[in-house]
């Protein structure tokens, strides 16, 4: 009935738990020492939201904020004209790919004008809305769902437009397709997202297959097709980047149809971002061209290739280990050879940022962080110990070589994910796939807490609390990696259960040690080794209920948390961080039974551990190429 309350609270229902209805709040957000906040009748939002948003644009902390005039839907659609400024700056501040969509200097003049669409605006404050918080660091504008509300009414308008497609709708489906993602909302965003590109127009509309849509019957702009003004031209390839990459972190993005098309190797990247900003005359530079001309976004293209190859690779059935060595060997190849001809304004080498940074950090971190998220899914993929898959025998010196990867790489993400904690940039702006790297990092170092090596444990408890409290963080702007770590607890679990005879690093440790766990799950495989995997639930249809994202298939090993995901997070910090008296020297083969909470000792405190440089750790050192192909590759 219009103007009728939910049942149950705002909380309750969006973990999609029972709640028990009492007022002034619910037995659920009383125990978790949670705002309990029921929805008022619809036609209470706008007064809500006029007094409610005056009060939040009142606390917000000062910054800076360009002089906009009102937007012609901002008294329509109840955005306060301060408000919608600051939501514009939060958008390019927090947005990973706004630069890819939207080129500002142009936006801000065109909002002078009275020039961009309402569905544009309201998608973008929408997605702001989800990172702007008040003077006391509450997503008030979030908590009281006005994003929503803004990202509902933005869909109704641009699909008015869908007779009439044009590039400019593209930053409302991406920016919507971000939106729902954040949120949870799986199914919606299993429609608006998750799409055939292959069979595109047969399909469904998805925000993300939209844009592409758009983008096919407008034209893709390729290398020598300078019939338009550059910076529209530069402008449309970057929006059509934006729709490829956004598909390639779905769980069906990874298909050679998308990043790794034929088709897209002649489409133009990305410029400098100061000749962007600028609209200096772009070079129009292509994957197929192999010029690298310092764009960070065009190197972010050219990562995101490797990594739909490694997720491709890792999701195809094994028929022969030896030919899945020679694919994985020339991947590595290939990603070592990229990082190594990094223009040096775009390389972090051990914890120094370049000094004359030309991008936005969240970009720069992100593109060192997919670096080393590629090595480990690609390593990882063939050691039981890390990837929970089954086994094959013998076991060779090629799967210990690569484990020794993954667990070099697995601790650069750690290194760079204590760099953000360290003030590096606010973990509100980081991207969700720096969570869900933070995630698989956590799978392949927590067999080392019972490390007889003392080192190799306090590195390994160090790693996975910093791992955590990023997760933490980032937990409060994506469900999604808030979920994780839920499923970080569950594979503790299983460890502290099923614990392995671990005694060092992958390299010094007995090559068979590696091979023990031996339990064949595949949805904590998927979840660890490919990124939103874990969103299709085990019919291979969109995840619907939190519970079907933290379904890793492992109920009959560890028992399933109850506790909301926050609370999860918390107690598995709390118990790691406990005091313990036993001082690491003291560990040996024999103690390794110990139980797990009393061996990760007050690592909240722990000197920092220094990781090694974040350049690609093996030159010199180790290389695939030092494998022979004998028959101890063979299965």
């Amino acid at each position: 009935m219009s103007g009728r309350p939910r049942t149950a609270c705002r909380r309750c229902n969006s973990h999609k738990v029972r709640c028990t209805g009492l007022r002034p709040a619910c037995q659920r957000c009383q125990r978790a020492k949670q705002p309990c906040i029921y929805d008022a009748p619809s036609t209470a939002f706008h007064s809500t939201n006029a007094v409610g948003i005056s009060q939040l644009v009142s606390g917000l902390a000062p910054g800076p904020s360009h002089a906009l005039p009102q937007h012609s839907g901002a008294l329509s659609h109840g955005i306060p004209q301060t408000l919608m400024h600051k939501l514009i700056d939060v958008y390019f501040l927090h947005v990973y790919n706004a630069r890819l969509l939207v080129h500002r200097p142009t936006f801000l003049q065109q909002l002078a004008d009275n020039a961009v669409p309402d569905h544009v605006v309201l998608s973008m404050c929408a997605l702001a809305s989800s990172f702007l918080s008040d003077a006391n660091g509450k997503l008030w504008l979030r908590e009281n769902e006005f994003g929503r509300e803004w990202a509902k009414r933005a869909g109704q308008l641009v699909f008015c437009e869908a007779e009439h497609p044009r590039h400019e709708n593209i930053p409302t489906f991406i920016n919507l397709a971000l939106f729902w993602y954040a949120e949870g909302e799986w199914i919606k965003s299993a429609v608006y997202k998750f799409c055939d590109v292959k069979h595109l127009i047969t399909q469904i509309p998805s925000w993300t297959a939209n844009g592409l849509l758009i983008a096919r019957l407008s034209g893709m702009p390729m290398r020598h097709r300078a019939c338009e003004v550059p910076i529209h031209i530069e402008l449309k390839s970057r929006r059509i980047w934006a729709c490829l990459v956004t598909n390639s972190f779905s769980p069906e993005g990874h298909l050679e149809q998308g990043l790794l098309s034929e088709a897209a190797r002649d489409y133009i990247l990305p410029c400098p971002e100061d000749d962007f900003e600028k609209k200096e005359t772009m070079c129009g530079e292509t994957l197929s061209s192999g010029i690298r001309d310092g764009s960070a976004y065009g190197e972010l293209i050219r990562v995101l290739t490797f990594w739909d190859k490694v997720c491709s690779l890792i999701q195809k059935p094994w028929h022969n280990f030896s030919s899945r060595l020679g694919a994985i060997h020339e991947i590595d190849n290939h990603i070592s050879n990229w990082r190594s001809e990094l223009p040096p304004f775009l390389k972090i080498d051990g914890e120094r940022i370049p000094s004359e940074l030309q991008i936005p950090l969240p970009i720069l971190f992100g593109l060192h962080i997919i670096y080393h998220q590629c090595l480990c899914s690609l390593h990882a993929s063939i050691v039981p110990l890390f990837c929970w898959g089954s086994s094959v025998e013998p076991f060779s010196s090629a799967r210990q070589m690569s484990a020794q990867i993954a667990y070099d790489n697995a601790n650069s993400v750690s290194n760079l994910a204590k760099m953000i904690l360290n003030g590096a940039y606010e973990a509100s702006r980081t991207p969700s796939f720096v969570g869900y790297a933070c995630y698989c990092a956590c799978a392949i170092q927590i067999p080392f807490l019972r490390c007889a090596n003392p080192s190799v444990s306090a590195q390994a408890k160090q790693n996975i609390l910093t791992n955590l409290k990023l997760i933490q963080q980032m937990g409060q702007y994506w469900r999604f990696i808030s979920l994780l770590g839920i499923n970080i607890r569950t594979i503790y679990e299983v460890h502290s259960n099923y614990p392995c005879n671990v005694d060092d690093e992958p390299k010094n440790m007995d090559a068979s040690k590696l091979n023990e766990l031996r339990i064949d799950a595949e949805r904590a495989r998927s979840s660890i080794l490919v990124h939103n995997n874990i969103l299709r639930g085990r019919t291979g249809s969109a995840a619907q209920l939190d519970a079907d994202v933290t379904d890793l298939g492992l109920d009959n090993l560890a028992e399933r948390s109850t506790a909301t995901s926050e609370e999860t997070i918390e107690s598995l910090i709390t118990e790691l961080s406990a005091p313990w008296e036993q001082t690491a020297g003291d560990l040996d083969a024999s103690e390794e039974q110990i139980q797990v909470s009393q061996v990760l000792s007050q690592l909240l405190h722990v000197e920092s551990v220094n990781g090694g440089p974040f350049a690609f750790p093996y030159s010199g050192q180790y290389s695939l190429d030092q494998l022979d192909s004998g028959t101890d590759w063979a299965v």
